[in-house]
């Protein structure tokens, strides 16, 4: 399975992003305290069928975190890491409520 690292800047943080496998996109968001890692069963499962794009919330895993950050900047983080991606079409999903930014793109 094909696997490419990147890093996208988002507004002051620099976000640690992991792009694995070929097929339609499938965007994971963490919850309050998790990281992309925390993704690594699903993506073994699903990875041969599925594009998995996971990544760092600004202060988790190997993202840096900004001075201060709100819940419009982890929204624009999302859309960043969409744009980053450079698809289309996608689907994701959440870790847990704090995963809200995928409510709303």
């Amino acid at each position: 399975m094909t696997s490419r690292q990147f890093t996208i800047r988002g507004g002051e943080a620099r976000l640690r992003c992991d792009d694995t496998g070929r097929g339609p996109v499938l965007i994971f968001l963490n919850g309050a305290f998790g990281t992309r890692r925390d993704w690594r069963r699903v993506l073994d499962t699903i990875g041969g069928r599925y594009r998995c794009v996971t990544f760092d919330a600004r202060g988790r895993g190997r993202s840096s975190q900004a001075p201060e950050y709100s819940f419009d900047d982890d929204l624009r983080d999302a859309a960043r890491v969409v744009d980053a991606v450079g698809t289309g079409r996608l689907a994701g999903s959440r870790g847990s409520a704090t995963g809200r930014p995928g409510y709303h793109r």
